[in-house]
Protein backbone atom coordinates (compact mmCIF):
# COMPACT_ATOMS: atom_id res chain seq x y z
CA UNK A 1 0.00 0.00 0.00
CA UNK A 2 2.95 2.18 0.71
CA UNK A 3 4.62 1.51 -2.86
CA UNK A 4 1.05 2.26 -4.54
CA UNK A 5 1.10 5.90 -2.56
CA UNK A 6 4.14 6.55 -3.69
CA UNK A 7 3.61 5.92 -7.26
CA UNK A 8 0.23 8.02 -7.40
CA UNK A 9 2.72 10.85 -5.70
CA UNK A 10 4.83 10.59 -8.75
CA UNK A 11 2.15 10.39 -11.47
CA UNK A 12 0.63 13.86 -9.94
CA UNK A 13 3.80 15.45 -9.97
CA UNK A 14 4.28 14.32 -13.45
CA UNK A 15 1.27 15.30 -14.98
CA UNK A 16 0.89 18.99 -13.26
CA UNK A 17 4.63 19.50 -15.00
CA UNK A 18 2.85 18.70 -18.31
CA UNK A 19 0.19 20.63 -18.02
CA UNK A 20 2.85 24.02 -17.04
CA UNK A 21 4.92 22.93 -20.58
CA UNK A 22 2.00 22.88 -22.47
CA UNK A 23 0.72 25.73 -23.96
CA UNK A 24 -2.85 26.71 -22.91
CA UNK A 25 -5.39 27.06 -26.29
CA UNK A 26 -5.94 30.38 -27.12
CA UNK A 27 -10.00 31.12 -27.13
CA UNK A 28 -10.77 32.65 -29.94
CA UNK A 29 -12.20 36.11 -29.56
CA UNK A 30 -15.76 36.57 -30.71
CA UNK A 31 -16.64 40.33 -31.70
CA UNK A 32 -19.51 41.98 -30.24
CA UNK A 33 -22.13 42.67 -32.41
CA UNK A 34 -22.80 46.13 -32.10
CA UNK A 35 -26.54 47.02 -31.06
CA UNK A 36 -28.82 47.63 -34.95
CA UNK A 37 -29.73 50.97 -35.13
CA UNK A 38 -32.90 51.97 -35.73
CA UNK A 39 -33.77 52.91 -39.42
CA UNK A 40 -36.22 56.03 -39.39
CA UNK A 41 -38.62 55.86 -42.22
CA UNK A 42 -38.29 59.30 -44.31
CA UNK A 43 -41.89 58.12 -45.85
CA UNK A 44 -44.49 59.98 -44.29
CA UNK A 45 -47.75 58.47 -43.61
CA UNK A 46 -50.52 60.05 -46.17
CA UNK A 47 -54.12 59.94 -45.06
CA UNK A 48 -57.14 59.84 -47.83
CA UNK A 49 -59.82 62.49 -46.62
CA UNK A 50 -62.34 59.96 -47.14
CA UNK A 51 -63.42 57.94 -49.94
CA UNK A 52 -67.50 58.25 -48.35
CA UNK A 53 -69.23 61.46 -50.66
CA UNK A 54 -72.49 60.70 -49.58
CA UNK A 55 -74.83 63.08 -47.98
CA UNK A 56 -74.97 63.92 -44.46
CA UNK A 57 -77.41 63.75 -42.08
CA UNK A 58 -77.19 66.80 -40.51
CA UNK A 59 -75.21 69.13 -42.59
CA UNK A 60 -76.23 72.10 -40.84
CA UNK A 61 -74.67 70.56 -37.44
CA UNK A 62 -71.55 70.08 -39.71
CA UNK A 63 -71.36 72.96 -41.32
CA UNK A 64 -70.76 74.99 -37.68
CA UNK A 65 -68.43 71.72 -36.42
CA UNK A 66 -66.13 72.19 -39.15
CA UNK A 67 -66.37 75.97 -39.35
CA UNK A 68 -65.38 76.32 -35.50
CA UNK A 69 -62.46 73.52 -35.91
CA UNK A 70 -61.07 75.64 -38.53
CA UNK A 71 -61.26 78.76 -36.76
CA UNK A 72 -59.45 77.24 -33.63
CA UNK A 73 -56.87 75.65 -35.97
CA UNK A 74 -53.52 75.59 -34.15
CA UNK A 75 -50.04 74.81 -35.68
CA UNK A 76 -49.21 71.99 -33.60
CA UNK A 77 -47.40 68.59 -34.79
CA UNK A 78 -49.92 66.32 -32.71
CA UNK A 79 -51.20 63.45 -34.91
CA UNK A 80 -54.67 63.60 -33.30
CA UNK A 81 -54.62 67.16 -34.26
CA UNK A 82 -54.27 67.08 -37.92
CA UNK A 83 -56.10 63.92 -38.14
CA UNK A 84 -59.23 65.83 -37.02
CA UNK A 85 -58.42 68.49 -39.73
CA UNK A 86 -58.42 65.99 -42.74
CA UNK A 87 -61.67 64.41 -41.42
CA UNK A 88 -63.20 67.97 -41.16
CA UNK A 89 -61.92 68.24 -45.18
CA UNK A 90 -63.54 65.41 -46.09
CA UNK A 91 -66.66 66.56 -44.33
CA UNK A 92 -66.72 69.75 -45.96
CA UNK A 93 -65.93 68.02 -49.39
CA UNK A 94 -69.78 65.94 -48.88
CA UNK A 95 -71.43 69.27 -48.21
CA UNK A 96 -69.95 70.91 -51.13
CA UNK A 97 -70.86 68.45 -53.22
CA UNK A 98 -74.41 67.96 -51.89
CA UNK A 99 -75.64 70.75 -49.53
CA UNK A 100 -75.08 73.91 -51.51
CA UNK A 101 -78.37 75.21 -50.65
CA UNK A 102 -77.63 75.07 -46.56
CA UNK A 103 -73.65 76.04 -47.10
CA UNK A 104 -75.06 79.10 -49.12
CA UNK A 105 -76.15 80.12 -45.39
CA UNK A 106 -72.95 80.22 -44.37
CA UNK A 107 -70.77 80.30 -47.45
CA UNK A 108 -67.97 83.29 -46.29
CA UNK A 109 -66.98 81.73 -42.93
CA UNK A 110 -67.05 78.08 -44.38
CA UNK A 111 -64.08 79.88 -47.34
CA UNK A 112 -62.43 81.63 -44.81
CA UNK A 113 -62.45 77.86 -42.41
CA UNK A 114 -61.12 76.40 -46.46
CA UNK A 115 -58.65 79.01 -46.31
CA UNK A 116 -56.65 78.50 -42.96
CA UNK A 117 -56.61 74.47 -44.29
CA UNK A 118 -55.03 75.63 -47.06
CA UNK A 119 -52.52 77.33 -44.95
CA UNK A 120 -51.98 74.61 -42.64
CA UNK A 121 -48.40 73.64 -41.42
CA UNK A 122 -49.18 69.86 -42.69
CA UNK A 123 -48.74 69.39 -46.15
CA UNK A 124 -51.11 66.50 -46.25
CA UNK A 125 -53.83 68.69 -44.99
CA UNK A 126 -53.18 71.88 -46.94
CA UNK A 127 -53.00 69.35 -50.14
CA UNK A 128 -56.61 67.84 -48.89
CA UNK A 129 -57.99 71.77 -49.00
CA UNK A 130 -56.76 72.61 -52.28
CA UNK A 131 -58.54 69.86 -53.79
CA UNK A 132 -61.26 70.94 -51.88
CA UNK A 133 -61.12 74.21 -53.66
CA UNK A 134 -61.32 72.43 -56.83
CA UNK A 135 -64.33 70.67 -55.83
CA UNK A 136 -65.83 74.55 -54.61
CA UNK A 137 -65.35 75.59 -57.51
CA UNK A 138 -67.31 72.90 -59.77
CA UNK A 139 -70.10 72.82 -57.81
CA UNK A 140 -70.84 76.42 -56.29
CA UNK A 141 -69.60 78.18 -59.18
CA UNK A 142 -69.92 81.71 -59.78
CA UNK A 143 -71.35 81.98 -56.04
CA UNK A 144 -67.85 81.91 -55.30
CA UNK A 145 -67.27 85.50 -56.29
CA UNK A 146 -68.13 87.70 -53.15
CA UNK A 147 -65.88 85.29 -51.20
CA UNK A 148 -63.24 85.31 -53.67
CA UNK A 149 -61.00 88.06 -51.83
CA UNK A 150 -61.16 85.61 -48.64
CA UNK A 151 -59.89 82.14 -50.79
CA UNK A 152 -57.15 84.06 -52.97
CA UNK A 153 -54.34 85.29 -50.61
CA UNK A 154 -53.64 82.06 -49.30
CA UNK A 155 -54.04 80.41 -53.08
CA UNK A 156 -51.44 83.00 -54.18
CA UNK A 157 -49.43 81.99 -51.21
CA UNK A 158 -49.20 78.67 -52.01
CA UNK A 159 -48.65 78.80 -55.95
CA UNK A 160 -45.03 80.91 -55.01
CA UNK A 161 -43.76 78.26 -52.40
CA UNK A 162 -41.03 75.88 -54.36
CA UNK A 163 -42.63 72.72 -53.20
CA UNK A 164 -45.16 70.30 -54.55
CA UNK A 165 -47.91 71.86 -53.13
CA UNK A 166 -47.19 74.78 -56.09
CA UNK A 167 -48.84 72.51 -59.06
CA UNK A 168 -51.99 71.88 -56.75
CA UNK A 169 -52.26 75.42 -55.51
CA UNK A 170 -51.80 76.74 -59.34
CA UNK A 171 -54.89 74.39 -60.55
CA UNK A 172 -56.82 74.93 -57.96
CA UNK A 173 -56.72 79.18 -58.73
CA UNK A 174 -57.38 78.41 -62.56
CA UNK A 175 -60.43 76.07 -61.65
CA UNK A 176 -61.77 78.95 -58.82
CA UNK A 177 -60.68 81.98 -61.63
CA UNK A 178 -62.88 79.89 -64.57
CA UNK A 179 -65.99 80.32 -62.75
CA UNK A 180 -65.80 83.86 -61.56
CA UNK A 181 -66.20 86.67 -63.79
CA UNK A 182 -63.25 88.28 -64.95
CA UNK A 183 -64.31 91.86 -63.76
CA UNK A 184 -63.76 90.27 -60.17
CA UNK A 185 -60.85 88.32 -60.53
CA UNK A 186 -58.95 91.26 -62.12
CA UNK A 187 -60.01 93.66 -59.22
CA UNK A 188 -58.91 91.24 -56.36
CA UNK A 189 -55.49 90.60 -58.38
CA UNK A 190 -54.90 94.43 -58.54
CA UNK A 191 -54.68 94.15 -54.19
CA UNK A 192 -51.51 92.13 -54.98
CA UNK A 193 -49.48 93.71 -57.51
CA UNK A 194 -47.18 95.57 -55.16
CA UNK A 195 -46.25 92.22 -53.23
CA UNK A 196 -42.56 91.31 -54.47
CA UNK A 197 -43.04 87.98 -53.20
CA UNK A 198 -46.50 87.10 -55.26
CA UNK A 199 -45.85 89.55 -58.27
CA UNK A 200 -45.20 86.19 -60.69
CA UNK A 201 -48.08 84.41 -59.68
CA UNK A 202 -50.71 87.50 -60.20
CA UNK A 203 -49.24 87.99 -63.34
CA UNK A 204 -49.45 84.26 -64.21
CA UNK A 205 -53.37 84.60 -62.69
CA UNK A 206 -53.73 87.36 -64.71
CA UNK A 207 -52.77 85.70 -67.72
CA UNK A 208 -55.27 82.98 -67.53
CA UNK A 209 -57.93 85.09 -66.55
CA UNK A 210 -57.76 87.55 -69.81
CA UNK A 211 -56.37 84.83 -72.04
CA UNK A 212 -58.33 81.97 -71.22
CA UNK A 213 -61.44 83.64 -69.67
CA UNK A 214 -62.07 86.80 -70.77
CA UNK A 215 -64.36 87.57 -73.77
CA UNK A 216 -63.81 90.14 -76.23
CA UNK A 217 -66.17 92.94 -74.69
CA UNK A 218 -64.98 92.44 -71.70
CA UNK A 219 -63.02 95.63 -71.19
CA UNK A 220 -66.03 97.52 -72.51
CA UNK A 221 -68.69 99.81 -70.45
CA UNK A 222 -67.86 101.49 -67.04
CA UNK A 223 -66.91 98.14 -65.34
CA UNK A 224 -64.93 97.22 -68.49
CA UNK A 225 -62.98 100.36 -68.24
CA UNK A 226 -62.33 99.73 -64.46
CA UNK A 227 -61.37 96.29 -64.99
CA UNK A 228 -58.98 97.33 -67.57
CA UNK A 229 -57.17 99.87 -65.79
CA UNK A 230 -56.27 97.78 -63.03
CA UNK A 231 -54.77 95.24 -65.75
CA UNK A 232 -52.52 97.55 -66.76
CA UNK A 233 -51.86 98.78 -63.73
CA UNK A 234 -50.69 95.26 -62.94
CA UNK A 235 -48.52 95.38 -65.82
CA UNK A 236 -46.96 98.16 -65.64
CA UNK A 237 -45.82 97.16 -61.60
CA UNK A 238 -44.79 94.09 -63.10
CA UNK A 239 -42.52 95.73 -66.37
CA UNK A 240 -40.49 97.36 -63.51
CA UNK A 241 -39.31 93.76 -62.79
CA UNK A 242 -36.08 92.79 -63.93
CA UNK A 243 -37.15 89.25 -64.96
CA UNK A 244 -36.83 88.78 -68.76
CA UNK A 245 -39.46 86.16 -68.63
CA UNK A 246 -42.12 88.47 -67.18
CA UNK A 247 -41.20 91.10 -69.19
CA UNK A 248 -42.04 89.20 -72.07
CA UNK A 249 -45.70 87.83 -70.47
CA UNK A 250 -46.08 91.57 -69.86
CA UNK A 251 -45.76 91.94 -73.97
CA UNK A 252 -47.84 89.21 -74.42
CA UNK A 253 -50.92 90.03 -72.20
CA UNK A 254 -50.24 93.89 -73.49
CA UNK A 255 -51.03 93.07 -76.89
CA UNK A 256 -53.76 90.58 -75.84
CA UNK A 257 -55.72 93.42 -73.57
CA UNK A 258 -55.33 96.11 -77.06
CA UNK A 259 -56.88 93.67 -79.01
CA UNK A 260 -59.90 93.44 -76.82
CA UNK A 261 -60.21 97.42 -76.10
CA UNK A 262 -61.04 99.87 -78.06
CA UNK A 263 -59.16 102.86 -79.37
CA UNK A 264 -60.46 105.39 -77.35
CA UNK A 265 -60.29 103.51 -74.36
CA UNK A 266 -56.57 102.01 -75.18
CA UNK A 267 -55.56 106.54 -75.83
CA UNK A 268 -57.15 107.20 -72.57
CA UNK A 269 -55.21 104.25 -70.65
CA UNK A 270 -51.91 104.88 -72.31
CA UNK A 271 -52.06 108.17 -70.80
CA UNK A 272 -51.91 107.28 -67.80
CA UNK A 273 -49.10 104.34 -68.07
CA UNK A 274 -46.63 106.39 -70.06
CA UNK A 275 -44.19 102.99 -70.08
CA UNK A 276 -46.43 100.77 -70.89
CA UNK A 277 -47.30 103.03 -74.17
CA UNK A 278 -43.52 103.08 -75.26
CA UNK A 279 -42.67 99.28 -74.21
CA UNK A 280 -45.74 99.32 -76.69
CA UNK A 281 -44.86 100.69 -79.25
CA UNK A 282 -41.80 99.35 -79.51
CA UNK A 283 -43.22 95.97 -79.65
CA UNK A 284 -45.41 97.13 -82.82
CA UNK A 285 -42.07 98.53 -84.52
CA UNK A 286 -40.47 95.83 -84.57
CA UNK A 287 -43.13 93.06 -85.52
CA UNK A 288 -43.10 95.70 -88.52
CA UNK A 289 -39.42 95.59 -89.19
CA UNK A 290 -39.82 91.59 -88.72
Amino acid sequence: SLRVLKWRRRLERVTRSVQLVQAPTATPRVRAEKPKQKIKSNTKAVFETSDDLSPLDAPEREIERFISASNHVTRSSSEVAWEEQLAGVATANRLVMHHQTALALHLRPFIIAVASCVECMRSSVSKAALNLVTTMAHYIGDRLSAEFGCLLPCLLKRSSESNFLSADADLAMQNVISVIHPHVVIRELHHFANDRRLRARVLSALEFCVTMCAEEDVFRGRAGRVACEHALAILDETMRCADAEMRQCVKILLRRVYDITTPNEWTRAMRIHPDLDKLFIDLIARRKCY
